[in-house]
């Protein structure tokens, strides 16, 4: 009983994986500790002309899904009450049974919050990771690059809309989205589509326990939202700004992997007719850019220090 827009979400994140497993292949062989975090593999080459490819750029899309959810707690107020439900007043079995499959999961090779936000530190810039870590580790570059995507989207949009020259509009979008595409190339490794696929699961296990009504109903709620509310009280974030970014940016990613050729390309028309055929798509980008704080009108410069 997954909350629907989350459910929507996980459902295409799902079968965005299992195409990008379609094209990798069978998992690669665990490490000797059992543990594929532990695999010492290169990164893909994501500099000009590198190995970025539709499957990789989905599966990072799924991640930052992932990255942005993490930032609401909802799973880490999952883990904690799948930890101390035996003390919880919890009389509906199959909420109880809900939390005992998230409970089972969580002793077999769980990423706990701790390397979540490492992941997502490392790979988007963002979670509370370790204040240690150094600024190469750190991808400090990522979010002011998709703001300024989006604000370029944005524009485009609006422009070939009759307010500008299609083509330039057109090569703004290119020069904003390969400025990503170097970025995010260089955090692709070879366990990435491993990692994303396990914190999909985790994701889905933890909000389906967290929506079911029986336990949603201890918080005085409906819905796995009431239930990270009544666990955080006043420390709970902004959680419409996380789902928004984490829908909007999966839309945002996934679009630019389908039009992935045009772009590296610098194909104006193709550019064009991407922008053009896709009606959401200027909707999305000024979502992302609101949730994130961000005026349109102030990028490219305008990205928060």
């Amino acid at each position: 009983m997954t909350p629907a827009p989350l459910a929507l979400s996980l459902d295409h994140i799902a079968r965005l994986l299992g195409r990008a497993r379609a094209v990798a292949g069978r998992p690669f062989a665990r490490s000797a500790s059992g543990d594929p975090f532990f695999l010492d593999l290169p990164a893909f080459d994501g500099g000009a002309g590198g190995i970025v490819t539709q499957a990789n750029l989905e599966v990072i899309g799924s991640l930052y899904f992932a990255a942005e959810v993490e930032g609401t707690y909802l799973p880490a107020v999952a883990e904690q009450l799948a930890e101390h439900r035996f003390g919880l007043n919890l009389t509906d079995r199959a909420a109880a049974e809900a939390l005992e499959t998230l409970a089972g999961a969580m002793r077999h090779e769980w990423v706990n919050r701790g390397l979540r936000n490492q992941i997502f530190a490392r790979t988007f810039g963002i979670g509370d990771a370790d204040p240690n870590l150094g600024d190469t580790v750190v991808n400090r570059e990522f979010e002011p690059r998709f703001a300024r995507l989006c604000s370029a989207l944005s524009a485009s949009a609006r422009d070939l809309q009759g307010w500008g020259a299609p083509s330039g509009a057109a090569m703004r979008a290119a020069v904003a989205a390969q400025a990503l595409l170097g970025n995010l190339g260089s955090r692709m490794q070879g366990n990435t589509l491993i990692v994303t696929e396990r914190l999909a699961h985790q994701l889905t296990l933890s909000v389906e326990a967290l929506n079911h009504p029986g336990l949603a109903s201890l918080f005085m709620g409906r819905t796995a939202w009431d239930v990270v509310r009544g666990v955080l009280g006043t420390d709970t974030p902004d959680l419409a700004a996380h789902v928004t970014r984490a829908q909007t940016g999966l839309r945002l990613v996934t679009w630019l992997a389908r039009h992935l050729a045009a772009v590296q390309a610098a194909d104006a028309q193709g550019i064009i007719d991407a922008i053009a055929g896709e009606a959401g798509l200027r909707g999305w980008a000024e979502m992302w850019l609101d949730a994130a704080g961000v005026a349109p009108a102030a990028q490219p410069g305008g990205w928060p220090q």
